[in-house]
């Protein structure tokens, strides 16, 4: 009989990329710490200054977020007035903005962002990196 938990282990794509993920939020997220903010609040705080005045529903959408998770994220970059929403008559958040303060989070978190790229980068091959990405924009789960 096949030992289907070391085949998972070994093979499933998806156990393994989950592990890297961690990995490499670790470390994003004890350097990003010194400057207040973790990955996931830089990937969405680096989204909205992008897209200034962009909905809710285009930045979950460029981030391949599901909406819940983005409004419980925004309410935490608003706690920390690091976002301006724009909130229509029943309160939603209709457009979101960097604030002033959010930009300056951004800024201070850049040295401890290229300090970890670098050190990630040297451990990862830019072609497979590239090679991913590339597949994983052309295949959508629906």
């Amino acid at each position: 009989m096949k030992d289907v938990a070391k085949i998972y282990s070994d093979r499933c794509l998806g156990l393994r990329l989950n592990r890297i993920e961690r990995f490499v939020s670790r470390w994003f997220d004890r350097e990003l710490g010194k400057a207040g903010l973790n990955i996931h609040q830089l990937s969405l705080l680096s989204a909205i200054a992008r897209m200034p005045g962009a909905t809710p529903g285009r930045i979950s959408q460029t981030l391949d977020l599901e909406k819940s998770s983005l409004s419980r994220n925004l309410e935490v970059l608003e706690r920390e007035s690091w976002i301006h929403p724009r909130r229509g008559p029943s309160g939603r958040i209709l457009h979101v903005s960097l604030s002033r303060s959010g930009q300056k989070v951004l800024e201070k978190a850049y040295p401890h962002w290229e300090r970890v790229q670098r050190r990630l980068e040297s451990l990862f091959d830019r072609e497979t990196l590239n090679s991913i990405e590339k597949g994983i924009a052309e295949q959508r789960v629906p």
